[in-house]
């Protein structure tokens, strides 16, 4: 029997895992369906603009009140960091209880229209769900729980700091990107384990090489052969990139500057105005969005990017050495620290240390001098998570779900014909009271 798999995730904030999961298993394709479900099928359209909305705001403009939202809810998570869903395990017993009231079935109906997530894992019925935002694990645990399906929940950290939306004692199996998280996980409760340590899986597109002159062609750089500096955010932007283009900017006749805007309009004015102002735009290049990175970053010498885990891992996974600027959530500050202090990435939080670090790098030169010498990540992480979701498959689970599934088409071939006689009875019933009437 074909395994099914559908990982949940976010367009444009946790997509990454969805995509490296994708591409893996396309070569396993008469084993393994994948489906990647957006967090857009599930949830409701307001609070999801909202959401967004605010989220973007926040870190294009105030990064100070995105840090204080995320410390709150950090708060929140330490506080019921224990508490988990009822009953949300599975349980053996496979209750086929058909007699149900008609009016309390109709009920049960119109609330399952709503349950978009019941109906997700009804449709496909899935033997695990992999959660990547703490939404879909939420919607994930409870679904099962109403349903009594026999599927795993399996949850990817892949910041370098641990995510405590992500953690609930309900789930199956987490796949974490290093050990210290493992490390925090136990002291939740979480049982070693059910925690795998396999590091950040990334597509392989984004390690692919073009050729470094026509890529600066491309992009209608005149100087070729000064080094290149690439300063960006998240994919929402943020506005510690217009900082860091000011403190680097008086530099950019030794160096070329690309921003990378991300569709963010005050970044993009910001350094139109500037070099406007400045009657120069020698060396200064904006890039507002980038369908294939693999080309941006085939031209780059060094990154200027905030404490992000997919930017930071696709460039240590081609060896383009990092400067982080200052984080402005929760999880920013624990990549940050985790990567500063672990010598994957240099600080450039201030001024001071920013523009001598980029000078440094950009000569090939580490902050003291000393010759630079960037190791890079390894890109096989995609396989090893791909490997231990399917080993979390047995025979006995797909029986189990066999077995509901069939369990579920009797009930449905039951109650059917106990609507169908339910419906010929008004039928008789209605016919006596005409036949009553006429006579």
């Amino acid at each position: 029997m074909k395994k099914t798999i559908i990982v949940f995730y976010s367009e444009g904030y946790c997509d990454q895992v969805a995509k490296a999961l994708s591409e893996y298993y396309q070569k396993l394709a008469d084993e393994v369906s994948v489906l990647l479900i957006n967090e857009a099928q599930y949830t409701s359209w307001g609070s999801r603009r909202f959401k967004d909305g605010l989220y973007r705001f926040s870190m294009r403009y105030f990064p100070g009140i995105n840090r204080f939202g995320g410390f709150i809810s950090y708060q929140y998570n330490e506080k019921f960091k224990s508490k988990s869903s009822k009953n949300v395990k599975e349980t053996e017993s496979q209750e086929a209880d058909v007699a149900i009231e008609e009016k309390e079935e109709s009920f049960k109906k119109i609330r399952t229209r709503f349950r978009k997530m019941d109906n997700i894992l009804l449709r496909f019925n899935p033997d695990v769900v992999v959660c990547t935002t703490p939404v879909s694990l939420e919607k994930a645990l409870k679904a099962r729980e109403r349903l009594r399906m026999p599927v795993q929940i399996c949850v990817a950290i892949t910041d370098y700091c641990t995510n405590r939306g992500m953690i609930n004692h309900g789930v199956d199996k987490f796949l974490v990107q290093n050990a210290k998280i493992k490390q925090t996980l136990s002291t939740f409760g979480i049982k070693d384990e059910t925690v795998d340590v396999l590091g950040t899986p990334i597509c392989k597109s984004i390690v692919e090489e073009y050729d470094r002159n026509t890529q600066l062609e491309a992009f209608g750089v005149t100087n070729k052969d000064l080094k290149n500096i690439l300063i960006v955010s998240g994919r929402c932007g943020c506005a510690r990139v217009i900082d860091a283009f000011k403190d680097l900017a008086p530099y950019a006749s030794e160096m070329n500057i690309f921003v990378m805007a991300n569709d963010s309009r005050n970044i993009h004015s910001f350094v139109k105005t500037y070099t406007k102002a400045s009657k120069s735009t020698d060396n200064i290049y904006v890039i507002d969005s980038m369908d294939d990175m693999a080309k941006l970053y085939s031209v780059i010498d060094v990154i200027v990017t905030s404490p992000t885990a997919a930017i930071t891992y696709e460039a240590a996974a081609r060896g383009i050495p990092c400067v982080l600027l200052n984080p402005a959530n929760q999880l920013e500050e624990g990549n940050f620290q985790y990567l500063s202090t672990n010598g994957f990435a240099f600080i450039g939080e201030k001024t001071s240390h920013l523009v001598p670090t980029v000078l440094s790098l950009a000569k090939g030169e580490n902050p003291d001098g000393s010759k630079l010498n960037i190791k890079k990540q390894p890109t096989n992480a995609a396989k090893l998570y791909g490997d231990s979701i399917l080993a979390m498959i047995s025979e006995e689970m797909q029986k189990k779900k066999q077995e509901k599934a069939k369990s579920k088409k009797a009930a449905d071939e039951i109650k059917d014909e106990i609507v169908d006689a339910k419906v010929e009875d008004k039928k008789a019933e209605k016919a006596k009271k005409e036949a009553k009437k006429k006579k």
